[in-house]
C-alpha cells in the first residue's frame, strides 16, 4: 500500500468521522434581534441637549433601520427628583417631543433622576414614579416581553430611601414588584429561553473601584445593594446577558455564565464631555442570536452638528 500504512488509514478516517461535527459548529449563527440601548441621557430644557438627543435618533434611524426597538436605560431627564409637580411634567413633556424622532418603538427603564419629587424638602402631590409612568404610557415598570426566540426582563432599580437632612432619597435595590417577577418566571414550567436583563443600576460592576473608591456617601448608590438574591435568580433564568447604565461608563464583565455590560451615557459627563475624561458619549447596537449568543458595540457620538 506504498506509504499509506494502516496507522495513516485509521488517522484519515477519524479525521473525516470529526470533520462534519466541527463544520456543523462552525456553522454560521443567524441574527433574530437587534435593538439599539440609549441610557443617561439626561435631558434637559437646553436646547443644545435636546439638539443632541435628536441628532443622535436620526443617526439610528439612517444607520440602523434594521432595529427592532431602541431601549431607554434610565435617566432619561435631568432632574425629576427636585423639581416639582410643573416642572416635572415640563421635562417629561420635552424628552417625549425629542424621543418621537425615532422610527422605532421605544421600551423605558427608570432611573433615579427620572422619579419626581422625591428630593423635594417637602412632599409633593403626586410624588414618586406614576408621573413617569402615565407620561410615557408606561403600564408597569418591571415587566417582560420575547422577541427573535429571547426573553427581555426589565427591572426597576429605584427604591425609595431614608431621609437625608430631611430629604427623601433614594437607594439601589430592585423593588419588591421586581423580585416577584423574578421568582414567578423561574417557577413557569419548560426550558427557559436565553434572557436578557436590563435595569438602570448595576447588578455588578467594577468601575466605582477606580473612580469612587474613596467616596462613602456615593458607593452604595452604585450597585443595587440586594445583587446577591437578584444574580441568583438570574442564573436559574438562562440569563445570557444584563444590560445597566447609571455609571456613565464602559464596561464588560463575565461573572458565571452571564455577562454583565455597563453602557456609556448619551450625556457623558452630564454634558460636559467624556466622563473621567476617558468615556465617549454614545449609544451601544445590540445583536442576538438564534444560537443564544450576542454582540454589543458601543457607538460614540459625533460632535453636534451645528
Amino acid at each position: 500500500m506504498n506509504d499509506l500504512t494502516r496507522r495513516n488509514l485509521l488517522i484519515a478516517g477519524a479525521s473525516l468521522a470529526v470533520a462534519p461535527r466541527a463544520f456543523a459548529q462552525r456553522a454560521p449563527r443567524k441574527r433574530v434581534v437587534r435593538f439599539i440601548h440609549m441610557t443617561d441621557l439626561h435631558l434637559t430644557l437646553e436646547r443644545e441637549t435636546k439638539q443632541t438627543v435628536s441628532h443622535a435618533l436620526r443617526r439610528i434611524n439612517r444607520e440602523y433601520p434594521d432595529a427592532k426597538f431602541i431601549f431607554i436605560g434610565g435617566d432619561l431627564v435631568m432632574d425629576a427628583m427636585d423639581a416639582n409637580q410643573a416642572q416635572a411634567t415640563r421635562m417629561y413633556r420635552s424628552a417625549k417631543e425629542v424621543l418621537s424622532v425615532a422610527d422605532q418603538p421605544i421600551y423605558y427603564c427608570l432611573g433615579n433622576h427620572d422619579v419626581f419629587g422625591w428630593g423635594l424638602p417637602y412632599k409633593a402631590p403626586q410624588a414618586g414614579k406614576t408621573l413617569f409612568r402615565e407620561t410615557f404610557g408606561i403600564d408597569r415598570l418591571n415587566y417582560q416581553f420575547r422577541q427573535g426566540g429571547w426573553r427581555f426582563i426589565v427591572l426597576d432599580s429605584i427604591s425609595e430611601g431614608p431621609k437625608h437632612r430631611g430629604v427623601k432619597s433614594y437607594k439601589a435595590k430592585i423593588t419588591e414588584n421586581g423580585l416577584r417577577l423574578l421568582k414567578e418566571a423561574v417557577d413557569l414550567p419548560g426550558e427557559h429561553p436565553p434572557t436578557l436583563c436590563l435595569l438602570h443600576i448595576p447588578i455588578l460592576s467594577s468601575v466605582w473601584q477606580p473612580f469612587y473608591a474613596f467616596d462613602t456617601e456615593i458607593t452604595p448608590l452604585l450597585q443595587i445593594e440586594n445583587n446577591q438574591e437578584v444574580f441568583q435568580l438570574l442564573q436559574r433564568l438562562n440569563c445570557k446577558l444584563v444590560l445597566q447604565g447609571h455609571l456613565h461608563t464602559v464596561e464588560s464583565m463575565d461573572y458565571l455564565g452571564i455577562t454583565f455590560k455597563t453602557c456609556g451615557s448619551i450625556a457623558g459627563s452630564w454634558w460636559k464631555g467624556k466622563m473621567f475624561g476617558q468615556f465617549d458619549q454614545g449609544f451601544t447596537v445590540v445583536d442576538l442570536f438564534d444560537n443564544q449568543t450576542f454582540h454589543t458595540r458601543y457607538v460614540p457620538l459625533h460632535p453636534l452638528r451645528r
